[in-house]
């Protein structure tokens, strides 16, 4: 008989391994699901941190498929000083 896990627990979970992980920020990436399905949105800083919030949801007991919407951010984009180094785009 298989276990019925409700959506808030899985969110919750999901949100408490991201929290955990160094790796994947709980802050900027959202997570909601639906019917077993998680929904991942927001910012990831590049494609590895994405990658691993995908796989930490997809390992979660209850999780039926996982929807990746997150964007990654432009290089330099958080960076308050601007991309250091970068001269692309400068033709003046």
């Amino acid at each position: 008989m298989k276990e019925h896990v409700s959506d808030a627990w899985i969110t919750s979970k999901i949100k408490a391994e991201f929290a955990k992980d160094k790796t994947v920020s709980a802050s900027k990436i959202h997570v909601d699901t639906d019917n077993g399905v998680v929904k991942l949105t927001g910012t990831a800083k590049n494609q590895a941190e994405a990658d691993r919030a995908v796989t930490m949801a997809k390992s979660t007991k209850g999780v039926a498929d996982v929807k990746n919407d997150i964007q990654i951010s432009a290089v330099g984009a958080t960076n308050s000083k601007g991309a250091s180094g970068s001269t692309t785009g400068r033709s003046y």
